[in-house]
């Protein structure tokens, strides 16, 4: 028999801001399973469900009320079909039974909010692990992109966040049968499905080396700003560093570690460069997929190689430099024509 809980995540273009609004209550963990349901009315029609479900930020499914059905988000998901074949067949009926409740909710929420026009009611819960064994569940709610609600599972209060959600508050708080149910939903099924899907994703994917590339951006005092980029590796954890001439440099401007839709990584850091200063500035990545670093160098060449090749608004690749990726004791170097995308950040600093 399955855990009753259904743990969904953010997906949703039109209202991503929104969703935003109700924040991340387990940013703190390693390892985290949410997931975000909202219903809104424009009182345009019948109003509009969906769940979107995310593990570690990654979406891994998606329910909505014109489909009617789950649906997976990301190809490492459909390790759990081959585990057990009714897995979407069951989180489409647990999905439908938490539409009907939703539905049920809004009409109440606009009574009590007394909302003619329109009304966006979302909910926001989940569960997360840290390195250090620790663990937390939350569960908060949100009105018209505005925090609403959030529940203390210690107390089994709720914490308001305006005024106007104090009804539903005494209205919870009088009833203590639901808080204590969602506390126990959350306690008790949200980790064992947050480390079932974690199983499947590591079956599912492995260990995937990063590909790296380098480009870079001009500035009008002369700099140069380098942007070594590593993607499609997993598992999510990697080090990268820039270094010149082997030794390690403290100004660096580093991204974020975002997902990929197929469930692997990129993540890209950058370096401001004086061209006239010399040298060869390496991308040093380390990752478990690799039994050694993986070293790619941008150096400059003789000026018989040509001049710059624009590429786009303040972004160019050198035909004076060449990016060479090597790694340490094994195999040949190889050099390639530098090919890439303009950076996935813009280091500001000049």
């Amino acid at each position: 028999m399955r855990a009753g809980c259904m743990l969904w995540g953010r997906s949703w273009p039109l209202w991503t801001s929104i969703l935003l609004l109700l924040g991340e209550s387990c940013g703190f963990a390693s390892h985290s399973l949410n997931f975000h349901q909202v219903i809104w009315d424009f009182g345009q029609g019948i109003p509009t469900f969906q769940i979107s479900g995310y593990i570690d930020n990654e979406p891994w499914g998606q329910y909505e009320s014109i489909t009617q059905r789950v649906l997976p988000r990301g190809p490492w998901i459909k390790k759990a079909e081959e585990d057990d074949p009714t897995f979407w067949e069951w989180n489409t009926e647990r999905a439908t039974g938490i539409e009907k409740k939703f539905r049920g909710d809004l009409l109440l929420r606009k009574h009590i909010i007394q909302s003619d026009r329109f009304l966006i009611w979302q909910e926001s819960s989940g569960c997360g692990q840290g390195e250090n064994g620790s663990s937390r569940a939350f569960a908060r709610y949100g009105y018209n992109g505005r925090d609403f609600l959030s529940l203390d599972l210690k107390t089994l209060t709720w914490i308001v966040a305006y005024e106007a959600a104090e009804v539903i508050k005494k209205e919870w708080e009088v009833d203590t049968a639901y808080s204590q149910a969602k506390k126990a939903r959350l306690e008790s099924n949200c980790f064992p499905w947050l480390q079932k899907l974690l199983k499947y994703k590591e079956e599912a994917l492995q260990k995937v080396s990063p590909a790296v590339k380098i480009s870079f951006k001009r500035h009008e005092d002369g700099l140069k700003t380098l942007t070594c980029h590593a993607h499609g590796f997993y598992p999510k954890e990697i080090d990268a560093t820039w270094r010149k001439d082997g030794k390690f440099l403290e100004q660096n401007f580093s991204g974020v570690v975002s997902p990929n839709s197929d469930g692997t990584f990129y993540t890209c850091i950058s370096i401001n460069v004086d061209p006239k200063d010399g040298g060869s500035y390496q991308c040093h990545v380390q990752h478990a997929s690799l039994t050694e670093p993986l070293v790619t160098s941008w150096q400059k060449l003789s000026e018989r190689l040509g001049g710059w090749r624009q590429l786009g608004p303040g972004c160019a690749w050198g035909g004076t430099w060449e990016v060479k990726e090597k790694r340490f004791k094994r195999g040949p170097r190889r050099t390639q024509e530098p090919r890439g995308i303009c950076g996935c950040f813009s280091a500001q600093n000049k």
